[in-house]
């Protein structure tokens, strides 16, 4: 009787440990009875969907930043991540590149769900905001899924 309890374990070790566990949201069990049988289940939960943001909001307040015309937004190692390509130069004249406001309140160019960061310092004799490494990957990463930088869906939050 041990002997095929221990039958019975291995061969559920073996089962388990077939089962695809590249899927963070599944979760396996695995039971086994005297009788030799064994029942494997696999419980799937919907994972969630990506976040869709419709614009971003560039917290500035504290570092003394300068309205320009043609801001840039860029990361701590000093590549620009907004304001030098792919922008609709209509579009920019119509609106201009980003608004400044001093309340998130107060903008809804930046949509009704923005991304929100905040910059670590302000280059260009403080006219252009600089983020952290990670800030500016998260925008690149959001911003290929919605576009929102393309449509100049860009806020600065002002003193």
């Amino acid at each position: 009787m041990q002997r095929s309890k221990l039958i019975l374990l291995i061969f559920a070790v073996i089962i388990f440990a077939a089962v695809p566990q590249n899927a963070l949201a599944d979760s396996v069990s695995v039971s086994a009875s005297i009788s030799a049988e064994i029942n494997v289940e696999i419980h799937s939960e919907p994972r969630p969907q990506p976040v869709t943001y419709t614009g971003v909001i560039v917290d500035c307040r504290g570092l003394g930043l300068q309205r320009v015309m043609s801001p840039v937004i860029q990361n701590e190692t000093g590549e620009i991540i907004y304001g030098d390509k792919d922008l609709d130069f209509d579009k920019i004249t119509e609106i201009g590149m980003a608004e400044y406001a001093t309340e998130i309140e107060s903008t809804s160019r930046a949509g009704s769900h923005p991304l929100i960061v905040r910059a670590i310092k302000l280059n260009n004799f403080n006219s252009n905001p600089v983020l952290s490494n990670a800030d500016a990957q998260k925008i690149l990463i959001t911003n290929e899924i919605s576009g929102y930088l393309k449509n100049l869906n860009v806020v600065f939050l002002t003193d």
